[in-house]
């Protein structure tokens, strides 16, 4: 049912959008025109409002899915030991400001330059006559590779940044396994808590990262 719904807003929500956008460009004056090409503004307004509705259907439900069973958890963890419980807030909330803040601004310019592609195919599918006419095929293959080449390395940070800060997550929450096993083992030495109780960190910590990856 909720599939259903999210489909059903994410659907009306991108097509009224597309409309809004293509109302919006075609009032504009030429000059506009001129200054973006067809393949990005398609870009921008296909692909970008494409990638809002698996916002609105997918990833906005699993969002809030995941940010329900974090608080839950940390909610758990406060009510067994208050130490415990604001040390693996800390943790999760600035494991996840910097993996935001290390990955967003490369997708940021990832779907910039993706955009420009877009323009650039556009553009010179359309253009095919004309090119074929003054025989601009090898110059416009040119540039094709050249803008390839400039814009490879962009995507493969994106792609690397996000690789390289799940890796991190992975090492962090190992850490963060021992850290929680250590303490609850010295709080159940010291008659704090009990075994139950120290197995219920040990476990929370692990569901833990499920929400934060």
């Amino acid at each position: 049912m909720i599939t259903y719904i999210g489909e059903k807003v994410a659907w009306k929500a991108t097509n009224d959008i597309r409309t809004d956008l293509i109302t919006h460009c075609i009032n504009l004056d030429m000059s506009f025109h001129k200054e973006n090409k067809p393949g990005a503004l398609l870009e921008r307004v296909d692909g970008d409002v494409s990638k809002l509705f698996d916002l609105f259907s997918k990833i906005f439900l699993n969002v809030l899915n995941n940010f329900i069973l974090l608080l839950g958890t940390l909610i758990i963890l406060f009510y067994e030991n208050v130490l415990i419980g604001i040390s693996l807030t800390i943790f999760a909330i600035v494991l996840l400001w910097k993996v935001k803040s290390k990955t967003e601004n490369h997708w940021v310019k990832s779907s910039e330059v993706n955009a420009e592609l877009s323009g650039f195919i556009g553009e010179n599918i359309s253009s095919t006559e004309d090119i074929a006419s003054s025989g601009a095929r090898e110059y416009v293959m040119d540039n094709f590779y050249k803008l390839n080449r400039r814009i490879f390395p962009v995507f493969r940070k994106a792609r690397l940044t996000w690789a390289t800060m799940w890796s991190v997550t992975i090492t962090i929450f190992a850490v963060g396994t021992i850290i929680a096993f250590s303490v609850s083992t010295y709080l159940w030495t010291k008659g704090v808590i009990t075994i139950g109780t120290a197995y219920l960190i040990f476990n929370y910590t692990q569901i833990l990262r499920r929400p934060i990856e």
